[in-house]
């Protein structure tokens, strides 16, 4: 394998054309290709960086997660970094300017440990209403979006009465996790009064969350895909 890297100086439809950091060697470009067109995979870094927003939220979700566990923020992090690493298979990294595509994986790193361990968020709250994770992990755990309670799904678009909800490929609707008392009030106020009250992000599912969900049977969604 012959790596290499460089800049994107022009893009134009499906060319693009890099700059590489080294002079090529051609040899070992031609040796590797074999006289033939080189596939390659391209990875494109992300320039930007990690906002004040998404630090807050992390060290916001140390402090909570130190207080469940009885540990200290900082030994939180340190751990908390070094599992993430080890499940990315990626080098030790720094929350003062890592890359803002970085600093989003760990992000979903920590809500889905915050789920799985049932720790309560009192700080940071903020950042998770601008994250479709969050609302996700809400509808994967039965928590409401709003409260944290247990929590029912529910349809965003209306699926109307008398239709046989076995029938509805999941799919193709948009979803959030409510509690019976949020549930009742977005009846109450109506759907889009209460999204904008509470700044809901909707969580469109895959056949896997369907069926995770219970939403469907394995079948059932088997007869959703032929149907296409």
């Amino acid at each position: 394998m012959y790596g290499l890297t460089g800049k994107v100086v022009k893009a134009d439809g499906k060319r693009l054309i890099i700059e590489c950091d080294n002079d090529i060697d051609i040899d070992k470009l031609f040796e590797v290709g074999d006289g033939k067109p080189i596939n390659c995979d391209i990875k494109m870094r992300d320039n930007r960086l990690i906002t004040p927003l998404q630090r807050n939220f992390i060290y916001a979700m140390f402090r909570d997660i130190a207080n469940f566990t009885g540990d200290t923020p900082q030994r939180t992090k340190e751990q908390l970094k070094a599992d993430f690493a080890d499940s990315q298979n990626i080098r030790p990294f720094s929350l003062a300017n890592c890359e803002q595509e970085l600093a989003t994986a760990f992000i979903h790193f920590i809500i889905a440990f915050i789920f799985e361990w049932g720790i309560e968020v009192k700080e940071g709250f903020e950042y998770m209403l601008h994250d479709n994770y969050y609302f996700y992990q809400c509808l994967l755990h039965r928590k409401c979006c709003i409260c944290g309670k247990e929590a029912d799904i529910a349809h965003i678009e209306t699926v109307g009465s008398g239709r046989d909800r076995r029938k509805i490929d999941h799919t193709k609707h948009h979803f959030m996790s409510l509690c019976r008392v949020h549930h009742t009030e977005q009846h109450t106020i109506g759907i889009q009064t209460f999204m904008s009250k509470y700044q809901i992000i909707p969580v469109r599912m895959t056949y896997e969350d369907v069926i995770e969900l219970n939403l469907a049977s394995r079948e059932q969604v088997e007869n959703w895909r032929n149907e296409k």
